[in-house]
């Protein structure tokens, strides 16, 4: 893992990858005409996925998934927790097919976080997906 979130985590670190917002590749307008079409959107629950900027961390620990914000200074470096979820709402998490690779994420009372995984991580994205054991 090359990015330790552990320190504002507070917790170690299991697993970890980055990702953008789903439609950051292709553009967002282009994503949202394509998903508009989609007839299975509606039944993933409303589009929940926290604002961060270009890059974020999707990162797991013992009692959470987090969300953890990434700064360029002259290397990429960690910044600060966005958002936390206990493990426990998490309902499921699915990496799709495709470059870049769609992650969603599906919590228990409904909501879902729609993220995409830039194409050299996909391996980090199937070791948070083990690490969630969902």
């Amino acid at each position: 893992m090359a990015l330790d979130a552990s320190q504002v985590l507070g917790s170690p670190q299991l697993a970890a990858v980055k990702v953008n917002h789903r439609g950051m590749a292709v553009g967002r307008a282009a994503f949202d005409a394509a998903a508009a079409t989609m007839h299975h959107r509606g039944s993933l629950g409303p589009d929940q996925t926290p604002t961060f900027g270009r890059l974020a961390l999707l990162a797991v620990t013992d009692g959470e998934l987090a969300l953890v914000g990434l700064k360029l200074a002259l290397t990429l470096k960690v910044d600060k927790v966005l958002v936390r979820v206990a493990r426990s709402e998490v309902k499921s998490i699915e990496l799709g097919r495709g470059v870049p690779t769609p992650l969603t994420v599906l919590f228990g009372h409904g909501g879902t976080w729609r993220l995409e995984v830039p194409p050299p991580n996909k391996k980090h994205a199937e070791e948070v997906i083990r690490a969630l054991g969902v």
